[in-house]
């Protein structure tokens, strides 16, 4: 009986040591133990460098610009096998881009657009139902920001590797022209089974 005691004791013991792991903070910047291959916190907190970027374009904020423009941003369209919220892009750039637009450019929420919106957003605008103006109760958006996700991917032995790359467009809703695109690029090799959710 004793003997007995002891085993449970130990096996408690053991259970506690195993399950003992204290949560700890760590920066949203930073790499964990449990890091896979897909998209990070880190990478979704380096969005502000695009930003920077695009309010650096003529077309949005340069000297010839009248008025404020208005931007619209649509969610990153996920082609990778990683499930992620293309949302949380979203919020993440339009947050940088408010923080050093400065007044400059407005925004206006957009979610899950296609070409069809597009073209009767621009009707409407042409009619007056839309206009960047205050004029009326709907804003309509001068430029569009999109973004797509795509990766390469390949495992074997135990291990995976992903390269993603999301490139960034600013589109002109009126013309359909392309004024400017960047690319966010990663690569990352680790052990298989890590599950994003």
């Amino acid at each position: 009986m004793e003997g007995m005691q002891k085993l449970m004791v130990s096996m408690c013991l053991l259970g506690l040591i195993a399950c003992g792991g204290r949560t700890k903070r760590v920066s949203i910047n930073d790499d964990d133990e449990i890091m896979g291959t897909g998209i990070e916190s880190a990478d979704v907190e380096s969005m502000e460098r695009f930003a920077k970027s695009l309010l650096a374009h003529p077309d949005l904020t340069g000297p010839g610009v009248k008025g404020v423009p208005t931007l619209a941003i649509w969610p990153v369209e996920n082609n990778t096998r990683f499930d992620f919220d293309g949302e949380l892009f979203v919020r993440r750039i339009r947050q940088a881009l408010i923080k050093n637009a400065a007044g400059r450019v407005r925004f206006v929420t957009r979610s899950q657009m296609d070409q069809e919106i597009i073209a009767a957003e621009r009707d409407a605008k042409r009619s007056g139902e839309y206009t960047s103006s205050k004029k009326t109760t709907k804003t309509g958006a001068d430029f569009y920001l999109t973004g797509t996700a795509a990766a390469i991917s390949k495992a074997g032995h135990g291990r995976e590797s992903d390269a993603i790359w999301i490139d960034f467009r600013l589109i002109d809703s009126e013309t359909g022209d392309l004024l400017w695109e960047d690319k966010f690029a990663t690569k990352k090799v680790g052990k298989a089974g890590v599950v994003y959710r």
